[in-house]
């Protein structure tokens, strides 16, 4: 039994923990005290990193500075028909009798899923941590929504559905949030969840998938358990993979439940060793994916010589890149990023500059160092440099 924390699980209430493995140090250039300790609840089989030193005041401020997901400004297709999807998905599973009004969108982040169901005419509001996604959401799609930590304080009223998507993963305590949402719920109102799949994790990429900034690694079973926990009854499940461009990679948990104070809860079950069983597979797999990766980060020596190369962008991916493989055979010059709040730190002694400087930089050879975002990335670095040279780690990009 895991003796490293007093943490208790957000599910059971239990302290018994289990260590998995520990995740290996990180140097990116955004958080350095990410916790590393993989633990699973032997009561329920939940999965979580330890966060016992960490706070909440620490991950508010991480999230205000370095919002790591989209940066405001004009989304990708791919981007915006993921959000088409999830309001296509819960518009077919609510039940015909819902009278569905307003709305509510918590972790909002662009807010383009908000503006989608503004344009079918519910009332609607959300709020996000960053200041600039929540002026991005005001100026363009005329949406007041709220700027800072969604607490009891945030709103005065109930709303008829509420949609919280790849949000819970990253808090301290889900079950805080997920209370709350229950209490501003309308009398039978309905919430909609989406989390990364813990079931089917993802080992073909360089990260760590069950580390931060995912804190809580939900299965199906686990996050239906806990919100049955706040009386929310599951009407609806789903476990899919979006399209390539979206920005999503790996498998996705949808979950839709309705607020109701009595019904017969069917998420008993303890997944622990299931999941143990699952995990331990991913960990293997994992490793033995990276051995290999050396061969892609060869290649590409091979194609460019001895010119300039860069990596695009600077974050969690490129540290494990610089980490894990040997990057001698690339004449490595700069890492550029879109984040403001990174450029002029150096990563392993390589400077970080913003995107706006690569048509300066003479740099004609580029690295996606990216699971997520490669097409997008692709796009942005040829409309600066149509003569470019970029090379995806994951597609079939490859000028």
């Amino acid at each position: 039994m895991y003796k490293g924390t007093k943490m208790n699980c957000t599910i059971c209430a239990k302290s018994d923990f289990e260590l998995l493995w520990t995740n290996p140090k990180n140097s990116n250039a955004r958080f350095q005290n990410q916790p590393r300790d993989v633990l699973i609840c032997l009561n329920c089989g939940l999965v979580t990193l330890d966060i016992s030193k960490i706070n909440e005041r620490m991950l508010q401020d991480y999230y205000q500075t370095f919002n790591p997901f989209e940066k405001p400004g004009r989304l990708p297709e791919g981007h915006k028909k993921m959000r088409y999807e999830q309001f296509d998905w819960i518009s077919k599973n609510l039940p015909e009798s819902s009278k569905i009004q307003s709305v509510c969108d918590i972790g909002c982040g662009s807010g383009y899923l908000m503006k989608i169901f503004k344009d079918k005419h519910y009332k609607v509001t959300g709020i996000d941590y960053s200041p600039l996604m929540i002026k991005h959401i005001r100026d363009n799609y005329k949406i007041n929504a709220v700027q800072g930590r969604f607490n009891n304080e945030s709103f005065k009223e109930n709303f008829d559905l509420i949609t919280c998507s790849n949000v819970i993963e990253h808090l301290i305590d889900p079950k805080v949030e997920i209370k709350i949402m229950s209490n501003i719920l309308s009398d039978n109102g309905y919430l909609f969840i989406e989390v990364p799949d813990t079931e089917f994790p993802v080992f073909n990429t360089i990260v760590d998938v069950i580390s931060f900034e995912h804190i809580t690694h939900f299965t199906k079973g686990t996050l239906c358990r806990i919100l049955e926990n706040f009386n929310l009854k599951i009407i609806a499940t789903n476990q899919k993979t979006y399209s390539p461009g979206s920005g999503m990679m790996g498998s996705y948990i949808n979950v839709l439940a309705q607020k109701c104070t009595s019904f017969k809860k069917k998420y008993i079950e303890n997944e622990y060793i299931t999941q143990k069983r699952n995990l331990l597979s991913y960990k293997e797999n994992h490793s033995l994916f990276i051995d290999n990766f050396q061969n892609k980060i060869d290649n590409i020596a091979k194609d460019v010589i001895n010119e300039p190369v860069a990596i695009f962008p600077s974050g969690e991916h490129t540290a494990k890149l610089m980490e894990r493989c040997n990057l001698k055979k690339i004449n490595l010059q700069f890492l550029f990023d879109n984040d403001k709040a990174v450029v002029g730190k150096k990563l392993f002694g390589i400077l970080i500059k913003h995107s706006t400087q690569i048509d300066n930089s003479k740099v004609k050879n580029f690295i996606l160092s990216t699971t997520n975002h490669e097409h997008s990335i692709y796009n942005q670095i040829k409309k600066i440099n149509s003569n470019a040279r970029v090379f995806g780690l994951y597609s079939n990009l490859r000028d």
